[in-house]
């Protein structure tokens, strides 16, 4: 009987009114214990798991890098295609590109 009440967790309210002090205090004393030992192990188990993820895929440093072109004044430079002067028209630019992927494809079939 008391292994199933710690299983679960959980007396019967009838059960628990035909205890006397004594009983109660002893229940009482090992439901408490289960609970502690429940969540120690609980904890273990979370510490396990953390250190397994953190020790399987050890952290290298990534070779990719991005550099950006500065300006005049030291900051990131910014060209809007069509905006700049002398610059070709963006419907321009865009035409070229698509000529070139036609050649392309072309050249390459």
């Amino acid at each position: 009987m008391l292994q199933q009440i710690l299983k679960e967790m959980y007396i019967d309210p009838d059960v628990l009114e035909a205890l006397n002090e004594e009983q109660k205090k002893i229940l009482f004393l090992k439901m408490r214990q289960e609970q502690v030992r429940r969540w120690t192990e609980r904890e273990e188990n979370f510490k396990k798991e953390r250190e397994c993820l953190n020790s399987a895929k050890p952290k290298q440093a990534s070779p990719k890098s991005v550099s950006w072109l500065l300006g005049n004044d030291g900051d990131v430079h910014v060209c809007v295609i069509g905006e700049a002067a002398g610059a070709k028209p963006y419907d321009l630019i865009h035409s070229q590109v698509d000529d070139k992927r036609e050649t392309n494809n072309h050249n390459a079939r």
